[in-house]
């Protein structure tokens, strides 16, 4: 003889719900924020390390460390296709 199922879950009152989303919101933008802090801080290395490429003379690798900083910090805009919707 199998034991009887558990009861279903007690319906979460709106309030808990709010709570809840809140909560994720909060932790996804803490997430955010350190992504960009570490982002902001690798751009600062690699500005420091060409000045220092360019400062020891080796202007050709400081060209292309330059050039794709710039190119990392201004990406190609690709437009979405028309049958593309959020909705």
């Amino acid at each position: 003889m199998q034991p009887p199922p558990p009861p279903p879950p007690a319906p979460v009152s709106l309030s808990t719900q709010i709570r809840q989303n809140q909560r994720q919101i909060d932790k996804a933008c803490r997430e955010l924020d350190r992504e960009r802090i570490k982002m902001e801080m690798q751009e600062k290395s690699v500005k420091i390390q060409i000045k220092k490429l360019a400062k020891e003379g080796q202007i050709d690798a400081a060209r292309i460390m330059a050039k794709v900083r710039f190119h990392d910090h201004h990406p190609a805009i690709i437009p979405f296709p028309k049958s593309f919707s959020l909705c």
